[in-house]
Formats: structure tokens, sequence, C-alpha cells
């Protein structure tokens, strides 16, 4: 699963590299592999379904450096 930096932006803080964000990543379990300075390959193993949309990313990389996710407003 390809994973665009700024997409994660949107529902996160981040101050880290592409580098440190794939090391992260792989620290909470789930292989990840910088493609390039905006992507980030991650393989999502089958038991972790909540992880297959960016929110849930979003919501396991905040959750590793103790912040708040920004969830979209609802109408």
């Amino acid at each position: 699963m390809l994973l665009n930096i700024d997409w994660l932006k949107e529902f996160t803080d981040i101050n880290e590299s592409t580098e440190l964000i794939a090391e992260r990543f792989v620290n909470l379990g789930i292989e990840a592999e910088k493609v390039s300075e905006q992507i980030i390959d991650l393989e999502v193993t089958p038991n972790r379904g909540d992880l297959l949309s960016v929110v849930g990313l979003a919501r396991e990389y905040s959750a590793s450096l103790n912040q708040e996710i920004r969830l979209p407003a609802l109408e």
C-alpha cells in the first residue's frame, strides 16, 4: 500500500522526515520502505484491517507520538 505523506498530514502533525516516518511504522510492526520524499510503501498484514485506510494509518502514527488525530468534520 502506497502512502502519500501529504495525506497523512491532513490528519496529524508531522515534524519528521520520510525516513523517520517509515522507521516509526517499522517499529510499530508494519513493514515500511521509503519510495520517494513523499511516498512510503507499507506492507499491511491481513490481521490489521484497521490500517487499510489513511485515517487508520494516521491514528496508528499519532498514537505512537501521543498526539491527537484530526478527523474530518461531518455534516
